[in-house]
């Protein structure tokens, strides 16, 4: 299966329930950084790594 990656700007808001100033936060953060790459100047996410990182987030998930 093919990887799919998003631009940093598509995932905020539309894919994680943040901004892109808030993406950028996390992305520095030295505990539990989101994990990305550089594509000359734009910033990619690997969707299944979006994924897993979201879920190590402490927190309660609801239940379905």
């Amino acid at each position: 299966m093919a990887r799919q990656y998003f631009f940093l700007e598509d995932v905020a808001g539309a894919y994680l329930p943040y901004t892109v100033d808030q993406l950028r936060k996390r992305m520095r953060d030295k505990k539990n950084p989101l994990p990305y790459k550089k594509a000359g100047k734009r910033i990619l996410l690997e969707k299944e790594r979006i994924d897993r990182w979201y879920d190590s987030l402490p927190g309660q998930d609801l239940a379905e």
